[in-house]
């Protein structure tokens, strides 16, 4: 199907605007409106950084494999201010943006606690208020259905002994 359009953007020299012929079906396409963002009360995400690059990968393939975070994004060279035992403190760092769900963050935590090399790593949780249909769908179904940490008791207080750098 066929639509005559009338373009008044520049006039021919019989002073009348142009006529254009255009395909009805690109007319449509043109005045589509996007798909809204759904709502889910359950998607967060969890910032936290690392000391570099390296111990970031460390962290975001660990918790994706264990299936506590769906999607890991590593942002590396950011610098941190802070106040830490009395001091003003500056460090350059990696910040991970961690998606998850809301029932996986106490194994989240407890996971990232213990791999962490940090004494007091960052565990900020931010809600989701809304995203795309497909990823909110790919992101949960990425995360597992136990909500157990992976690491047992006597390894997690092992590593937690050995952490002596601080955020």
């Amino acid at each position: 199907m066929y639509k005559t359009i009338v373009v008044p953007i520049k006039k021919s020299t019989t002073g009348l605007p142009f006529t254009f012929v255009i395909p009805f079906r690109i007319l449509v396409h043109w005045h589509q409106v996007p798909v809204m963002p759904e709502s889910n009360p359950s998607a967060r995400i969890v910032l936290t950084t690392a000391a570099n690059l390296d111990e970031a990968r460390n962290l975001g393939r660990t918790l994706v494999e264990e299936g506590l975070a769906a999607c890991a994004t590593l942002i590396p060279a950011v610098e941190s201010v802070y106040r830490w035992k009395g001091q003003l403190e500056s460090s350059h760092e990696t910040m991970l943006l961690l998606k998850t769900a809301a029932d996986q963050l106490p194994a989240l935590e407890t996971r990232l606690h213990a791999l962490h090399k940090y004494e007091t790593p960052e565990f900020l949780v931010l809600d989701v208020a809304a995203g795309s249909p497909a990823y909110l769908q790919w992101m949960l179904g990425s995360l597992t259905d136990s909500v157990d940490p992976v690491v047992p008791p006597s390894s997690v207080s092992q590593e937690m002994q050995s952490n002596s750098v601080t955020d």
